[in-house]
């Protein structure tokens, strides 16, 4: 329903502009450009023509995500599961730009959050986030090679921040007689 009121909105505040959003995406093909994603890359190092080759991670992704989530069910908890189920569909996307990582920012909070409880430094992601700043200082253009890493720094951050050891519980003792 919110979808149809969008378009419908859409619509009514510009009738043709569906029309002309088809045109530009005829003019202006997006596939052409370097997306810095790893399912582009992925692409890009295996095959540049095969555009199929990109949905690949994303397909893994949505398989995986129906496996974690259905393992998870019972104690399922949008704070901790949900975190890395964004993430990993982020890291898996075919199509996203360095601006779109804004979506991320609550798994990078609740990093920094988590970092804080457990005493780990949070160094890992000022170092990270720095280096980004610094590429979008230099006007370094959003379809660079150089935007590759930043999502699986997000990952591993979160990874880092919220990884807790739990030790293998030692094997129950033998409590009955032995026998003679």
């Amino acid at each position: 329903m919110a979808l149809g009121a969008s378009l419908g909105g859409v619509y009514l505040l510009a009738p043709h502009a569906w029309l002309q959003y088809l045109q530009m995406m005829k003019v202006q093909n997006v596939i052409v450009y370097f997306v810095p994603t790893l399912s582009n890359a992925l692409q890009r190092l295996i095959s540049p023509s095969s555009t199929w080759l990109r949905f690949i991670p994303d397909a893994a992704a949505c398989l995986w995500g129906v496996w974690y989530f259905r393992s998870r069910r019972d104690r399922w908890d949008w704070m901790d599961q949900g975190m890395v189920l964004l993430l990993v569909s982020f890291l898996c996307a075919p199509y996203a730009f360095f601006f779109d990582e804004s979506v991320l920012l609550p798994a990078v909070l609740t990093g920094l959050l988590r970092a804080r409880q457990a005493g780990r430094s949070a160094w890992p992601i000022w170092c990270a986030g720095a280096a980004a700043l610094i590429e979008c200082v230099a006007k370094i253009p959003v379809i660079s090679i150089f935007y590759l890493w930043t999502v699986p720094a997000w990952f591993l951050w979160y990874i880092y921040a919220t990884w807790t050891h739990q030790p293998t519980p030692a094997p129950a003792a033998n409590l009955t007689e032995p026998s003679v």
